[in-house]
């Protein structure tokens, strides 16, 4: 929700000033997201393409993994069933 934004775009931008090329966003503990939210990530999802940075998702439960499809983030950002998978993921390549 808006109430997260600050904390996300902090976090957000502290990993790219430390250079990091693989981001993974972590779901797990997430329970609501509205569209305000689903605005955030898309903003992100731009910027982290642009700056040709990984994306991924992880965590997510079903029910956010239809949403995140239905709204098109699923093409520009991967997602995991969980923090492992996507760990395992970055490890494959």
């Amino acid at each position: 929700t808006t109430f997260a934004e600050e904390a996300i775009r902090r976090a957000y931008r502290e990993v790219c000033a430390s250079g990091m090329c693989n981001i993974i966003i972590n779901f797990r503990e997430g329970d609501y997201i509205n569209s305000a939210g689903i605005a955030i990530l898309i903003n992100i999802v731009t910027e982290a393409r642009k700056k040709g940075q990984r994306l991924m998702m992880a965590g997510l439960s079903e029910h956010f993994r239809r949403i995140f499809y239905m709204v098109g983030l699923a093409q520009y950002a991967e997602l995991h069933a969980s923090l492992d998978d996507a760990i395992v993921a970055l490890s494959d390549e």
